[in-house]
């Protein structure tokens, strides 16, 4: 969840603009064998407002899926699940758009090797400037994790 879950919330919150307030969780180390570290999640989330979805993490896939499905009113956004389009918006009057982003960061020798995420933030660091995105933005969603991990722990639903 450490891992693959954070970035997952962390998505999420962005692009529904609003925090999350409870969360329950299923996680299982399952595919990797002599540790201790999670690898499979399935949690469930509601928002302040009430919006219900969903957050799977996982290694333990035949195959890896850095897809994320968001199932709105009007839409379905499909991110990273199509080789060649990042973002596949399915509307509800059927028209389908696909777009063509910058690929993702990967280990893979084709893939994107800078996200120019870290070095954003060493520029901050030796400017003495405020990052694009807080440290406080990232705690929100570590605050997630930790929820689910609780929720795993206890069997319960978490308050936020």
């Amino acid at each position: 969840m450490g891992d693959l879950g954070v970035h997952k919330a962390d998505l999420l919150r962005y692009i529904l603009g609003e925090e999350f307030v409870e969360v329950g969780a299923f996680v299982e180390t399952t595919a990797k064998k002599n540790t201790d570290v999670d690898d499979s999640a399935a949690c469930i989330l509601r928002t302040e407002s009430g919006i219900i979805g969903t957050l799977t993490a996982s290694w333990s896939y035949a195959k890896e899926d850095n897809a994320t499905v968001i199932y709105a009113e009007k839409a379905v956004l499909r991110l990273e699940d199509d080789p060649k389009y990042s973002l596949i918006i399915h509307h509800d009057n059927g028209k389908t758009e696909t777009i063509q982003l910058g690929s993702i960061q990967t280990n893979d020798s084709e893939g994107q090797h800078d996200s120019e995420v870290i070095s954003h933030f060493v520029k901050c660091v030796m400017d003495n400037e405020e990052p694009l995105v807080s440290g406080v933005e990232g705690l929100k969603s570590l605050k997630v994790i930790l929820g689910a991990m609780e929720s795993n722990a206890s069997r319960k639903i978490i308050r936020l």
